[in-house]
């Protein structure tokens, strides 16, 4: 399987260069990217075999229009970015995802997008950086169910009123109070639980129990069970108002979030991941945030083209 990362940037490239717009300089750009890194080469043929697949575009890559008006040949590219955000540019589970979109109540955020919603019943969701959702009807009120990613529910839901439920890969979420809760599919291992405020009640998958879920309290939870309890993450919502917060991270942790966000791959060098960092950064300026390491660590930041960017030692 390719890493969901890498995937997602060939799929941006191969974008670019089947848009019409590119460059000489965007294809050579790209070409340097698929020579930086073996994975880089594999996830790219990758792109290929799906773009031929689904007929996108004939080999070569042209800047004609090829008889076919623009807006069509786009929303067949963002399939094809889709898919790649959705499985590492594998096939069976990745196109059947994009025809989801299709579907009332599907809602998605791209690669580094931040959106946020009111449901009807005045419930709202903010939805971060590759985040996946759709909403179900159930009874009176709707189901929020979580496909990938994370996302923050604010809801008035009171004891008296029709019943709310968030569903996870893991388990699912019922807000008892009115509460503001932090959600996160971390991998297909377990889900993250953040009560900001007000109470819920947690039922993990498989499990027959159900947890009380306290304010002020972290949950990881698989379909099993309680994996551990935690004081609550104090800015794991921060990117609802743009800003990404590190208390005292290991570089490799860092840079690995900093990826969610940005378009490009970040390579850290061997014997510094340890290195810790604390600060809160703008998502809007991580390019900036990348160039300002130096200032504050060991450490010396090469940007080879606009999508990738070297961190080594000094």
């Amino acid at each position: 399987m390719i890493d969901r990362d890498v995937a997602r940037e060939a799929a941006q490239w191969l974008s670019l260069l089947c848009s019409g717009e590119a460059t000489a300089q965007d294809e050579a750009d790209c070409l340097r990217w698929r020579q930086a890194d073996p994975r880089h080469e594999q996830a790219w043929s990758k792109a290929e075999a799906v773009r031929q697949k689904l007929g996108l575009m004939p080999k070569p890559v042209a800047h004609a229009t090829l008889g076919r008006p623009r807006l069509q040949r786009r929303d067949a590219l963002k399939a094809l970015a889709v898919m790649a955000a959705a499985g590492g540019l594998g096939y069976q589970v990745t196109e059947r995802e994009w025809w989801r979109h299709l579907e009332p109540g599907y809602l998605t955020a791209g690669h580094g997008e931040q959106r946020q919603l009111r449901l009807p019943n005045g419930i709202q969701v903010h939805l971060n950086t590759n985040t996946r959702a759709v909403v179900e009807e159930h009874g009176t009120s709707p189901k929020l169910r979580l496909l990938a990613g994370e996302l923050v529910v604010e809801t008035a839901v009171g004891s008296d009123e029709p019943d709310f439920l968030i569903a996870t890969p893991q388990g699912s979420i019922r807000p008892q109070s009115a509460c503001r809760l932090h959600v996160r599919a971390v991998d297909s291992q377990y889900c993250r639980l953040n009560i900001l405020t007000g109470t819920a009640t947690l039922a993990p998958g498989q499990s027959s129990s159900v947890i009380s879920a306290d304010p002020g309290v972290r949950y990881d939870y698989n379909a099993n069970g309680l994996l551990q309890q935690a004081p609550v993450q104090p800015y794991a919502d921060a990117w609802t108002r743009g800003v990404l917060v590190a208390d005292n991270l290991r570089l490799d942790e860092f840079v690995a979030e900093l990826q969610r966000y940005r378009r490009g791959y970040v390579r850290l060098a061997p014997g510094i991941a340890h290195l810790r960092i604390s600060g809160a950064f703008q998502l809007a300026r991580l390019d900036h945030t990348l160039t300002a390491l130096p200032q504050t660590l060991p450490v010396q930041v090469r940007q080879l083209t606009g999508l990738l960017t070297f961190i080594e030692a000094v």
